[in-house]
Protein backbone atom coordinates (compact mmCIF):
# COMPACT_ATOMS: atom_id res chain seq x y z
CA UNK A 1 0.00 0.00 0.00
CA UNK A 2 2.86 2.10 0.43
CA UNK A 3 3.48 2.03 -2.94
CA UNK A 4 0.54 3.24 -3.69
CA UNK A 5 0.39 6.56 -1.73
CA UNK A 6 3.79 7.38 -2.66
CA UNK A 7 2.38 6.90 -6.32
CA UNK A 8 -0.27 9.56 -5.09
CA UNK A 9 1.28 11.94 -3.57
CA UNK A 10 4.11 12.18 -6.61
CA UNK A 11 1.46 12.49 -9.45
CA UNK A 12 -0.36 15.21 -7.45
CA UNK A 13 2.37 17.20 -6.61
CA UNK A 14 3.48 17.08 -10.32
CA UNK A 15 0.35 17.85 -11.40
CA UNK A 16 0.37 20.67 -9.30
CA UNK A 17 4.24 21.93 -10.45
CA UNK A 18 3.31 21.54 -14.03
CA UNK A 19 -0.67 23.73 -13.71
CA UNK A 20 1.98 26.19 -12.35
CA UNK A 21 4.27 26.37 -15.86
CA UNK A 22 0.37 26.41 -17.62
CA UNK A 23 -0.34 29.08 -15.39
CA UNK A 24 2.78 31.58 -15.79
CA UNK A 25 2.72 30.78 -19.87
CA UNK A 26 -0.95 30.99 -20.29
CA UNK A 27 -1.21 34.62 -18.06
CA UNK A 28 0.13 37.13 -20.24
CA UNK A 29 4.48 36.29 -19.36
CA UNK A 30 5.05 35.93 -23.24
CA UNK A 31 5.40 38.65 -24.85
CA UNK A 32 4.48 38.24 -28.55
CA UNK A 33 5.50 39.12 -31.88
CA UNK A 34 8.86 36.81 -31.53
CA UNK A 35 7.01 33.64 -32.19
CA UNK A 36 7.71 32.58 -28.20
CA UNK A 37 3.98 32.36 -27.99
CA UNK A 38 3.97 29.72 -30.29
CA UNK A 39 6.86 27.58 -28.48
CA UNK A 40 4.60 28.33 -25.31
CA UNK A 41 1.62 26.78 -26.69
CA UNK A 42 3.49 23.70 -28.10
CA UNK A 43 4.66 23.32 -24.08
CA UNK A 44 1.29 23.87 -22.90
CA UNK A 45 0.40 21.00 -25.32
CA UNK A 46 3.12 18.64 -24.09
CA UNK A 47 2.38 19.46 -20.33
CA UNK A 48 -0.93 18.69 -20.95
CA UNK A 49 -0.73 15.19 -21.88
CA UNK A 50 1.72 14.46 -19.15
CA UNK A 51 -1.39 15.47 -16.72
CA UNK A 52 -3.49 13.42 -18.15
CA UNK A 53 -0.69 10.47 -17.98
CA UNK A 54 -0.40 11.71 -14.53
CA UNK A 55 -3.91 11.75 -13.38
CA UNK A 56 -4.50 8.39 -14.59
CA UNK A 57 -1.46 7.21 -12.17
CA UNK A 58 -2.55 9.41 -9.38
CA UNK A 59 -6.78 7.79 -10.09
CA UNK A 60 -5.59 4.09 -10.10
CA UNK A 61 -3.37 4.47 -6.62
CA UNK A 62 -6.08 6.35 -4.92
CA UNK A 63 -8.51 3.49 -6.02
CA UNK A 64 -5.99 0.95 -5.06
CA UNK A 65 -5.50 2.50 -1.80
CA UNK A 66 -9.07 2.88 -1.26
CA UNK A 67 -9.86 -0.93 -1.93
CA UNK A 68 -6.57 -1.72 0.21
CA UNK A 69 -8.89 0.27 3.14
CA UNK A 70 -12.08 -1.65 2.15
CA UNK A 71 -10.20 -5.05 2.47
CA UNK A 72 -9.09 -4.40 5.96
Amino acid sequence: MQNHIEKACRAHTNLSTFEAVVGVLECGSIYGGLGSEKAAQRIIKIVRAEQQRLLTIHDKAVRAIRANDKGE
